[in-house]
């Protein structure tokens, strides 16, 4: 979305350099090259739109507050949500430092409202769910189940995966300590998901 400054990157450029990249790949004479690039690109509609939403928050907010503030906290929202996503801990460890750097550069501008200004413009940041990004979790969890049941999975097997999964609590993210059946209920578990079984 953001640059190392902050700045937003055009999405028409991004559109165009994916679209060169898919033309490339697809010359290419492979039947399951040619399969995934169209699953690849029919995904890429969801993705402009989010990123078209993200856009439009950032220029709302760079209306409402000088550019220096706006762009550092772009920056340090994107570098936390890279950090969240990321396995390796040291890496994760480096883009939270990152972040907190760019917050910081934020508040140094405008050190009297800087609090309430990044609250205010990364809760906005935060509503721009990717839509896709919930179902990915559930797929990427399901698949090795696919791949080495195959052909062996029924029913059953699939309710007691959406059992395990509903019960089971969130590692990493701002879900972290939670699970989905919680978050949706708005009610602790009493017990883990192994117990309930």
């Amino acid at each position: 979305m953001c640059d190392d400054q902050g700045e937003l990157t055009e999405l028409t450029s991004r559109q165009a350099e994916i679209e060169v990249i898919v033309t490339l790949r697809d010359a290419l004479d492979c039947a399951q090259l040619h399969q995934a690039l169209a699953s690849f690109a029919s995904g890429l509609e969801g993705y402009w739109g989010y990123d078209q939403g993200v856009q439009q928050v950032y220029q709302e907010c760079s209306t409402r507050y000088p550019c220096d503030v706006v762009q550092a906290l772009a920056c340090g929202w994107q570098l936390t949500r890279q950090a969240t996503n990321r396995k390796a801990y040291g890496m994760r460890k480096r883009l939270a430092q990152d972040a907190e750097c760019s917050f910081s550069s934020a508040a140094t501008v405008l050190p009297a409202a800087s609090e309430a200004i990044r609250k205010a413009m990364l809760e906005a940041l935060d509503t721009e769910v990717r839509s896709s990004s919930l179902i990915e979790k559930v797929n990427a969890a399901l698949r090795p189940l696919l791949e080495t049941c195959r052909g062996q999975v029924d029913q059953q097997i699939l309710d007691l995966f959406a059992s395990v999964h509903n019960h089971r609590r969130f590692v990493r993210g701002k879900r972290a300590g939670k699970a989905p059946i919680e978050i949706l209920t708005g009610k602790d578990m009493d017990k883990t998901w192994l117990t309930s079984l």
